[in-house]
């Protein structure tokens, strides 16, 4: 079996250093997010514009453009202290033909040697990409000289296309703390801590009861664990064992090693799972959109009841927690039709039939079942029929 223990060691250490350090954004020491207000925490539009706003130079927060030069150094290796005279940061820019094409964040300028660059930003929170999406941004760029293209997600995914730098929100985070830690009396110091706060808490689902502390190890640490494993196999047993350790070295690992094979594995294995669970149970043409470890089963109005598994690190009493976990939930487009079909289950008194029920009363989510995965133990298929008619 493989030791994860020493990885463990050092992510528990990272976590309790955090909570001894006041200053360090994280949602254990702030208690809200920027965006904590918000209806839907994920709000695309709201987390790309802020990060387009941090990024320019000409921007009132007193940072100049020193997080643009951080973002490069990070994805190209270079030192663009000096090299950067001015650029300018378009957030949501439309281009040719009009409304056909949007980046969401498209910076262009010039160098000191009077060369031109441009940096693009695809950025998701929830949303997937679109069929031909980057193929489209591609032909646009294609004229273009000296481009960055950088592809931003939640969790590190492979757009499928090599011209493009993957990046998380995380990194994002990192780089926003390391540009702000000497600079406690700048006036957006707050701000952006804030911000940081928000990633974490809204788009990590970080809290002081549910963190992946992995997730708080330098990328150094973990290319070195990533190397210490790549030549390793484990089984199912051991992925429920240490989900998120393995899911975190997985995005770590090279594609051609047996760690990433036995990642893989795991992988299919609980999509047959899930595939084979609720194909048996809803008929074929109400299952939507099938993808990595859930299904999305289709409901009236539009909407989708998403029943999965999930990997989760809970902090509890001091203890840290990393197991799999059962979920389903529903997202809806609007607060009030959210609000409407609460008042439909209430009626067939969903709530009171299932004591795992957690209709939650913000955002646009209710959460119908959440519980430490258990192949003896799955969610009540008969409640999410009644749902789902």
């Amino acid at each position: 079996m493989i030791d994860f223990e020493e990885l463990k060691k050092q992510a528990v250490e990272a976590y309790q250093n955090i909570i001894k350090d006041k200053k360090y954004p994280h949602p254990v020491n702030l208690h809200q997010g920027l965006f904590s207000f918000l209806e839907n925490g994920r709000l695309e539009t709201a987390y790309t514009r802020t990060l387009a706003y941090l990024l320019d130079a000409k921007a009132p927060h007193g940072l100049g453009g020193e997080i643009l030069k951080r973002l490069l150094h990070y994805v190209k290796g270079i030192d663009y202290s000096n090299q950067i005279t001015c650029y300018n940061v378009y957030p949501e820019f439309y281009f040719d033909p009009p409304k056909k094409g949007r980046f969401d964040i498209y910076i262009e300028g010039i160098t000191d040697k009077d060369k031109p660059f441009i940096i693009v930003i695809e950025a998701k929170t929830s949303s997937t990409l679109g069929k031909g999406q980057l193929k489209k941004y591609d032909a646009y760029l294609k004229s273009k000289k000296n481009v960055t293209k950088i592809y931003l997600t939640v969790n590190k995914e492979n757009p499928g296309n090599n011209q493009w730098i993957q990046m998380i929100w995380g990194d994002i985070a990192k780089i926003l703390v390391a540009t702000i830690e000497d600079k406690i009396q700048n006036e957006s110091y707050d701000f952006v801590r804030y911000y940081v706060s928000s990633i974490y808490a809204q788009l990590y689902g970080h809290g002081a009861n549910y963190l992946n502390i992995y997730e708080l190890l330098s990328e150094k640490v973990l290319y070195d664990y990533a190397e210490k494993v790549k030549n390793a196999n484990f089984d199912f047993k051991v992925f429920q064992k240490y989900p998120s350790a393995i899911w975190m070295l997985h995005a770590y690992t090279p594609e051609d090693s047996q760690f990433y094979d036995s990642y893989k594995k795991c992988v299919k294995n609980l999509k047959e799972y899930i595939d084979k669970l609720f194909k048996k149970n809803f008929p074929r043409k109400s299952i939507h959109n099938p993808q990595s470890w859930n299904e999305y089963i289709a409901i009236p109005h539009n909407e989708f009841l998403n029943v999965g598994i999930t990997n989760r690190m809970r902090v509890e009493k001091g203890k840290f927690y990393d197991e799999l976990w059962w979920y389903c939930n529903i997202n809806f487009p609007s607060l009030q039709q959210k609000h409407q079909c609460l008042a439909v289950y209430k009626a067939k008194n969903i709530e009171a039939q299932y004591e795992n029920t957690d209709l939650n009363i913000t955002g646009h989510n209710i959460i119908f079942f959440a519980e430490k995965f258990n192949t003896d133990k799955i969610p009540d298929i008969d409640l999410l029929k009644c749902i789902a008619k």
